[in-house]
């Protein structure tokens, strides 16, 4: 389980920075870290729930909280706060049931999230902690690794911890955690909810294996040890940001920087210089933003430069090797993968793919309307097996059992996979649409158009219905462009059918949390703009 491999790791660096907090500007040990999760695990314990809510920002209180939850034995739900924070509580609790909700006054006031009922603020928590308290933590905390976790909810040390990582995450045997198999491994670790870019977010069970098979891919992929400090400044509420930068450091037993605002640009870019991280995977909107903030010698100190979440665009790569010499490792995944489907790494390189398949992930391309297996470099839907895929939807067993052929996930993704093994992504089955009875990816309009449209205009096609004329393409965007010499050079890359024949400017694009666009609220206002 997650905080097995936590603990393990306190007790071995004991004395090593586990988390440098930018935040808060402090630092914090292995061994700080473990004795605090102790003191809220005493806490958490006496809620009746086996579901609790969290929603905090990315910090050392946030890792802390979450590992002292999983410690007594309950489960997670990660909340989003970032737009419309109320209303995602109340969908959540509506979904999973559950009543507190672990949080912090000062997001709040941030957020100008009002207090809702059964809230449970940190701050005062720690506020109340007792002499008693911390001194029988600081006792347990001094015990053998495998004690500690009989501690938690009667957990014991099992044979799924050397399944996956020879004992533990660095390779090598432990004495501690070789006896007594156990199924803790298939028990819920968290509860996370899609982006909801397109729909409705569902509330996605992710087992402690889910998380661990990813983790262990990538871990073994790109080589990371405990030497390695990552840059942890995506949400824990994100599922890239959830696995990658909050569970895999301390399951692997490397140091963080945490920064909660992955969007102030500038302070990101001071922070790689000063602190010099090895690790850096983002998506890339915030690669962007960084290239226009940052200098060359800046990321000097970054080994790994990982996009995913959405597409990296062409000057997003160009701009990095130009100015810093720094490859992007594009890769490609989804809440309900834990996330990582595939990705590129220094063996298995080729621009312009999401990379190959890890080494968990099993991927098969089929017809999106007869399901029949295609053959290579043939594009159709992108389905994935393994180890990482969800126990499924909480409370939603007909979107459970949708989604899953033949112990497939279907990510509702359409691509290919080449000659070499290579998965290529070329959009969303639902950002296809039919014109002519010929199906048109949006997303490939939009990558030809980036040939003709100025870096500085952000835009995205949107189709819209169009009365007996059927479906029309329109390209929304953040400023005015001369819209015969675009038609013009989207000529040569697009043949007539699958260019946009109206531009509407809506100003700046809007956003999700993880900064891939919000392709609902652009169709709410071209419908409203459009002629």
């Amino acid at each position: 389980m997650l905080h097995y491999y936590f603990i393990k790791n306190a007790k071995r660096h004991a004395g090593k920075t586990a988390y440098k907090d930018k935040n808060l500007n402090k630092s914090f040990t292995y061994k700080k870290t473990l004795l605090v999760s102790l003191i809220l695990k005493g806490r958490f314990k006496k809620y009746n729930d086996e579901l609790i809510g969290l929603m905090l920002p990315n910090s050392f209180i946030f890792s802390i909280v979450f590992l002292s939850v999983l410690m007594c034995g309950k489960i997670p739900v990660i909340i989003n706060y970032s737009m419309k924070a109320e209303e995602n509580i109340s969908a959540a609790r509506e979904t999973c049931k559950f009543n507190i909700i672990i949080t912090s006054k000062t997001l709040l006031e941030k957020i100008k999230c009002p207090e809702v009922k059964n809230m449970v603020f940190i701050e005062d928590i720690i506020k109340e902690i007792k002499p008693r308290e911390k001194l029988i933590s600081f006792l347990i905390s001094m015990f053998p690794s495998a004690l500690i976790i009989k501690t938690c909810n009667g957990g014991k040390a099992g044979k799924s911890e050397a399944k996956y990582f020879n004992g533990n995450m660095n390779g090598s045997s432990s004495s501690n955690l070789d006896n007594n198999d156990n199924n803790d491994e298939d028990k819920d670790a968290v509860i996370l909810f899609t982006t909801g870019s397109e729909k409705k977010p569902k509330a996605v069970k992710l087992s402690h294996k889910n998380i661990i098979s990813n983790i262990n891919d990538l871990k073994h992929l790109f080589n990371l040890s405990e030497n390695d400090v990552m840059l942890s400044i995506l949400p824990g509420f994100h599922i890239f940001g959830f696995t990658v930068n909050i569970c895999l450091p301390f399951c692997i037993g490397m140091s963080s920087i945490i920064y909660a605002n992955p969007m102030d640009f500038k302070t990101v870019v001071s922070i790689i210089k000063e602190n010099s991280p090895s690790i850096m995977a983002v998506t890339p909107y915030l690669l962007a933003g960084y290239l226009k903030k940052s200098e060359a010698g800046d990321f000097q100190s970054l080994k790994y430069i990982v996009s995913g979440g959405d597409k990296c665009h062409e000057y997003i790569h160009s701009g990095f090797a130009v100015k810093h010499g720094k490859k992007i490792y594009e890769g490609y995944g989804a809440t309900e993968t834990s996330p990582v489907i595939s990705v590129n790494t220094d063996k298995n390189y080729k621009y312009g793919s999401v990379g190959k398949p890890v080494p968990g992930i099993r991927v098969k391309i089929v017809h999106h309307e007869t399901g029949s297996v295609l053959k290579t470099r043939e594009t159709g839907k992108i389905l994935v097996s393994g180890d990482t895929i969800m126990k499924g939807y909480f409370g939603d067993p007909a979107s459970t059992q949708k989604c899953m052929l033949d112990g497939f996930y279907d990510t509702g993704d359409i691509g290919y996979i080449d000659e070499d093994g290579f998965l290529w992504h070329t959009g969303r089955l639902k950002r296809f649409v039919k014109i002519a009875s010929e199906m048109v990816s949006l997303e490939s309009v939009e990558n030809a158009l980036e040939k003709c449209i100025s870096e500085s205009v952000e835009f995205c096609v949107i189709g819209i219905e169009n009365g007996i004329k059927g479906v029309k393409l329109v390209t929304a965007m953040s400023a005015t462009v001369d819209e015969t010499t675009v038609y013009k050079k989207a000529k040569e890359h697009l043949p007539n059918l699958c260019i946009p024949k109206e531009f509407i400017v809506v100003g700046e694009l809007p956003r999700l949390f993880n900064g891939k666009v919000d392709f609902k609220k652009v169709e709410e206002i071209v419908y409203s703009l459009s002629r």
